[in-house]
């Protein structure tokens, strides 16, 4: 675990309101990032949304930047963070090799609508093949 100390940068961070206040992050494909979660370097712990400070702009169209630090009070470490979103659900973030995308899982709600409409198409198809028989 590197415990540098806290940067000026990191100050700034630190004053600045929760990111939590800067959402929600809306992209022209329909994608809406509502929050973005962190979890402590140290111990692991799940930041909640409103200890995560910093700034969230667009440095591009398709791009949202986050930069955030957020304090760990049981283990008194800061945690730093610097990602990018992107559409469909895209993030991306840097480590010591370059920059790493993954994508954010569906919530459940989006999930029982992607079933449903899967629902619907199935009957829909069936009930066209039906006609046509």
């Amino acid at each position: 675990m590197n415990r540098l100390p806290i940067s000026n940068r990191d100050n700034e961070l630190l004053a600045m309101p929760p990111i939590d206040g800067q959402f929600p992050v809306t992209f022209d494909d329909g994608t809406v990032w509502t929050a973005v979660n962190g979890a402590c370097r140290g111990c692991g712990i799940e930041f909640g949304r409103e200890a995560m400070h910093g700034a969230v702009w667009r440095s591009m169209p398709g791009v949202a930047e986050v930069e955030a630090v957020a304090l760990c009070h049981p283990c008194h470490l800061l945690t730093r963070f610097r990602f990018r979103l992107h559409p469909y659900r895209r993030l991306s973030w840097h480590s010591g090799a370059g920059w790493v995308q993954g994508y954010a899982p569906l919530s459940w709600l989006a999930r029982l609508r992607r079933c449903g409409r899967a629902i619907l198409h199935s009957i829909h198809h069936l009930t066209s093949r039906q006609d046509r028989s």
